[in-house]
C-alpha cells in the first residue's frame, strides 16, 4: 500500500496467492468446478459457497450451494446448477 493507503497491484497479487480455498473450473459445458482445501487445520463445511453467471457483463444466473465438507489438503468436485444455456456469440464470466 502507499502513505495514503491506496491499494497496488502487488497488494492484490499477495491476496490471491494467500487464498486457501482454490477453485479450478474442469467442465465448462456442465459447470463443474474443482475446490482444494489449503487449509492446515479447516474443513471447509463452515463457509459458503455463492456463484454468479455473467453474460456481457450482465448478471443472468445466481445461486448458494450447500456446504462442502472438504478435510484440510482435500479437492472436490461440484457441479453448479446453472440453467442458462451458453452460446459461442456472448462473453461469459462465472464467480464463487
Amino acid at each position: 500500500m502507499t502513505p495514503d493507503r491506496q491499494i497496488t497491484p502487488k497488494l492484490l497479487e499477495v491476496k490471491k496467492v494467500y487464498q486457501y480455498i482454490k477453485i479450478q473450473l474442469t467442465d465448462s459445458l456442465n459447470g463443474k468446478v474443482l475446490v482444494k482445501n489449503n487449509y492446515n487445520f479447516l474443513n471447509l463445511s463452515q463457509f459458503n459457497i455463492n456463484w454468479k453467471l455473467i453474460k456481457d457483463g450482465v448478471q443472468v444466473e445466481s445461486g448458494q450451494l450447500s456446504p462442502v465438507n472438504a478435510a484440510p489438503g482435500q479437492t472436490v468436485e461440484l457441479a453448479i446448477p446453472c440453467h442458462k444455456p451458453v452460446d459461442a456469440k456472448n462473453e461469459y464470466f462465472s464467480y464463487c
